[in-house]
């Protein structure tokens, strides 16, 4: 009964909040429901995209173009060297583009259209008929595409919900409803792949015409439900809204380099590659081994992919109550014991044949269930990780993290090659006398199974060293918290000092700071065994709240200490002296930077900022001297407040047409969408001269950095001095927030109304 009653609460809530979120969440229920649901047509590009993509152990690839692994690993190589110019594209792209729609929300159909025309034509081109140079040609150029277009694609949906909600615990969770919705698209795409060996006729699961059927019937389905994805979800990021990009391509990847828990998840990635290796076992005991039917295989698959279900759905329970850290490491602490496990049950092949892979898919599922965890896990610690980045460099990057990987491109090339050198070792290659290289594994058992325990061995190996930098990451929830406390509290002074504050901004900004005063200085509570779970929980929430009110506190009075006076006394000496300064500093002053002393925190934060100061000014006077001929060129960055001013009015007059069309007769329809049509016009002209401005901008900050970065700094010191004010608007604000949602919810109640009298009135007729 009490669960019959929570179902129902929970069915109201998404009733009520269909339309606008919980109290203390971003997402309403719609929004997470477009996701979700769109994420199944996502998921279904995905599963064609992997299919082909190239890789040097991609049998389907292997087989239908002809080209052996050892070769395809040379292409693949050489799209690894091109991917290079590539993400930096795809970086500005993402971070530089100034696009009404948001960062990623664009590049779910922009690069899921060409990525799934690409798809297509790789499966559909003749290659039998071609020479083998042609062969090799179109197979570099699709490769070339598909690596840009699916990753951007997959980057694009995946990363999206970073920006949909800043809150760490309500990501976990519509991550696991959107993983749990789209798994249905695997669950449907692998078990009709034997199923189609059967009804075609075909050789293996490899045969071509297999993705020949299913590829244009998935394609069109995959998407129509992206479109869901696009059309139905607004980013929402914490950050100023006069605030203009200032940070370039090498400088932010300088920026994305010193955060440490980049290099924590990326290390994790680097050492654990081998763990993958035992992904081929389960279809190769299938497909070469022959160890069941078609129709058994099938099923197998469906067993095996519904191990990911419960794991996504345990996922943020387990994250809610022990933390992403002990979640990471407990899960892939089992992923080693499973995987060693397969050792034992592969070798039953011998004496049970008919059993082994029955065995085998018991320990695979289970280690699909813990790696599930993952699929709740990475989005979460990556949303963190930016939110971390945005903190410490006062700029959201997103499309960057990308780019630093261009870093470690090479390291990626050389563990890239370590399983098809293997595979060339045991003799699948151009030169082992069969049809296919992979062929060798079908008609030469000892080559197959002595393969597969080399591959488990590695994946030991490579789980093993893939949790063991999880045991130095301590981004904790808790610091999470903090850190978006503190975002909301800079973008409401800054926006504040620009004169464009917005009543939502203000709500939050001040409740935060409110918060933060109520809670600073408390004594914590102590936690006793006879205490029930519920007053644990709370208690660890009040006590987390002390923590972060210290956090608040600190950002807001930083400015009063030892740290700050010395920054701004810098800054002070820097503003005064003008543009000019720059080309007067004195290079030697890097030196004597560097033997500031370093005894105290202070002292250290103090002679890092000093010795970034003098290499910023030696920096700007090179380039000023060298590419501007010792003169400073001039901007006027007072241009945006006359087109922030514009994209406002012109939103609003879009707003206030849009509400008049849903209640204007047949005759003023026609004329209302010629206006708002004229407004979108000129809303993208003042979009497009604010990307132009911000790119001009751009490059004149980088230019006066240091010089920019003083003005900066004193001008956050002077907006933090405004706080009284703000908090005198709360009220008002408050007030029109509601006044808003009274309204709104008049309207809606007199819309349904007006259609219950319509449809009443269509009845009588």
């Amino acid at each position: 009964m009490v669960s019959v009653q929570s179902l129902k609460e929970k069915l109201s809530d998404v009733v009520v909040y269909w339309n606008k979120p919980l109290k203390g969440r971003y997402m309403p229920f719609r929004e997470v429901t477009a996701y979700s649901v769109g994420g199944i047509g996502v998921y279904f590009i995905k599963m064609i995209a992997t299919t082909i993509i190239i890789s040097a152990t991609n049998v389907v690839l292997s087989n239908v173009t002809g080209i052996p692994p050892r070769h395809l690993l040379l292409i693949q190589y050489l799209i690894t060297l091109i991917g290079i110019p590539q993400t930096a594209l795809k970086a500005h792209m993402i971070d530089g583009l100034r696009m009404k729609s948001g960062k990623y929300k664009p590049w779910v159909l922009g690069m899921g259209i060409p990525t799934v025309v690409t798809c297509l034509l790789v499966v559909f081109t003749p290659y039998k008929s071609m020479s083998k140079i042609m062969v090799y040609t179109l197979t570099i150029l699709y490769s070339i595409v598909l690596n840009f277009t699916y990753w951007f694609f997959e980057e694009a949906y995946e990363n999206l919900i970073f920006l949909l909600s800043p809150n760490t615990q309500e990501r976990a969770d519509v991550s696991a409803i959107k993983s749990v919705t789209y798994s249905l698209a695997p669950t449907i795409y692998n078990p009709l792949i034997p199923l189609m060996v059967s009804v075609l006729h075909a050789k293996d699961m490899y045969d071509i015409r297999i993705y020949q059927v299913l590829f244009p019937i998935i394609s069109v389905i995959g998407v129509a439900m992206s479109i869901l994805v696009f059309a139905n979800t607004k980013e929402k990021l914490v950050q100023a809204k006069t605030h203009v990009v200032q940070i370039g391509f090498f400088e932010a990847i300088k920026a994305v380099a010193k955060n440490k828990y980049f290099w924590i998840i990326s290390l994790a990635t680097w050492v654990g590659f081998l763990e993958g290796a035992m992904g081929y076992i389960l279809a190769w005991l299938y497909n070469y081994g022959k160890l069941c039917s078609n129709e058994q295989y099938s099923f197998i698959t469906l067993i095996y992919g519904n191990a990911a279900l419960w794991g996504m759905i345990a996922a943020p329970f387990c994250i809610k109550r022990w933390g992403k850290k002990k979640t990471l490491i407990v899960t892939n602490l089992f992923n080693i014991l499973f995987i060693a496990c397969l050792y034992p049950a592969v070798g039953m092949h011998t004496d049970f044949p008919k059993l082994c892979i029955w065995v085998v898919l018991v320990f695979l599922w289970l280690n699909a269930l813990m790696n599930s965890f993952a699929v709740i896990l990475t989005p979460a610690v990556n949303a963190d990780i930016r939110d971390y980045q945005h903190y410490i460099s006062g700029e959201r990057i997103d499309g960057m993290f990308a780019a630093v990987g261009l870093i470690t491109s090479f390291i990626t090339m050389a563990t890239n090659s370590v399983i098809p050198i293997i595979f060339d070792r045991y003799g699948i290659n151009e030169n082992n006398g069969y049809e296919n290289s992979f062929d060798i594994l079908g008609n030469e058992p000892n080559t197959l199974y002595a393969l597969i325990n080399l591959l488990i061995v590695l994946s030991i190996i490579g789980a093993t060293c893939n949790v063991i930098p999880y045991f130095f990451y301590d981004l904790s929830e808790k610091k999470q918290r903090g850190i978006i406390a503190i975002l909301k509290i800079r973008a409401m002074f800054e926006d504040y000092g620009n004169g464009i504050l917005s009543d939502s901004e203000i709500i939050e900004g001040v409740e935060v700071m409110r918060s933060a005063e109520d809670n600073l200085n408390k004594p914590k509570a102590e936690i006793s065994k006879s205490m029930s779970r519920k007053e644990k929980i709370n208690i660890m929430t009040s006590n987390d709240d002390i923590d972060i009110a210290a956090m608040v506190t600190d950002e807001y009075h930083k400015f009063e200490t030892d740290e700050y006076r010395q920054k701004c006394s810098m800054a002070e000496e820097t503003v005064s002296q003008g543009l000019e300064g720059i080309l007067k500093f004195d290079d030697s002053k890097i030196a004597e930077a560097k033997i500031m002393p370093t005894g105290t925190e202070t002292e250290k934060a103090i002679r890092k900022y000093t010795l970034e100061y003098a290499k910023q000014m030696h920096s700007s006077k090179k380039i000023i001297n060298k590419k501007y001929n010792g003169i400073i060129p001039e901007f006027d960055e007072s241009i945006f407040d006359s087109l922030f001013a514009s994209e406002e009015e012109n939103d609003e007059a879009q707003r206030l047409l849009y509400e008049k069309l849903s209640s204007a007769g047949k005759s003023e329809k026609e004329a209302i969408k010629v206006e708002i049509a004229k407004l979108k016009k000129e809303g993208k002209r003042i979009n497009s001269q604010i990307r132009k401005a911000t790119k001009e901008s751009s490059a004149y900050n980088r230019i006066i950095k240091p010089y920019a970065n003083a003005k900066k700094l004193l001008k956050q010191r002077e907006d933090y001095t405004h706080y009284k004010e703000i908090e005198a608007m709360y009220d008002k604000a408050k007030y029109n927030i509601a006044a808003e949602e009274e309204r709104q919810a008049a309207e809606a109640k007199a819309e349904s109304e007006q259609k219950k009298l319509d449809r009443e009135n269509r009845r009588s007729k």
